[in-house]
């Protein structure tokens, strides 16, 4: 009878955690915090308050929820340094803070921390193929500023997974 009871508590925890903390199971995708929470002590998040009309429904849905739900491709490392090494038109935008950038970000990249993403889309080509980094694993700025450029129109963006600018570093490849 105590085993039953310690077994339904246990399901009943299992499933309120779910609930509640959502379930991400994509392995190639990553969840920006966009809820305006701060993730950590370098959190550059803030709190989207525009509306977005739900095409499948006829209601509205903030653009934090709509965020949620953008897929983004995350690549390699490796990845990522072919298309810099290749001919094709792209661009490599750091969105940490400027002292990280300052410290060393890939060669010809410019800086639009991820908190400045949406005031700065000028600055952004549509017609490029856009590659967005930020420290890696454990740092969500990259792929909460890919879904807000996916959001914004660009077609081809890539967030860049891994360990990001210090795999970038300890593979070799170009830094300023």
């Amino acid at each position: 009878m105590k085993k039953s009871i310690i077994i339904q508590i246990c399901i009943l925890a299992l499933f309120l955690s779910i609930l509640f903390t959502g379930c991400n199971n994509g392995a190639h995708q990553q969840s920006a915090n966009i809820s305006g929470q701060q993730s950590g002590p370098d959190s550059n998040t803030e709190s989207v308050q525009e509306t977005k009309q739900d095409e499948n429904q006829n209601t509205t849905v903030s653009t934090e929820d709509y965020l949620a739900n953008v897929k983004i491709e995350i690549i390699t490392v490796d990845q990522a340094y072919e298309i810099y090494s290749s001919d094709k038109e792209y661009l490599f935008v750091d969105v940490r803070n400027e002292g990280e950038y300052n410290r060393s970000h890939v060669k010809g990249a410019i800086l639009i921390p991820v908190k400045e993403i949406e005031a700065n889309l000028d600055k952004i080509p549509k017609d490029k193929i856009i590659i967005v980094y930020c420290n890696g694993k454990g740092c969500e700025k990259s792929s909460k500023a890919a879904k807000i450029l996916v959001y914004n129109g660009y077609a081809q963006v890539y967030g860049v997974g891994g360990l990001g600018i210090y795999e970038w570093i300890d593979k070799g490849y170009p830094v300023e």
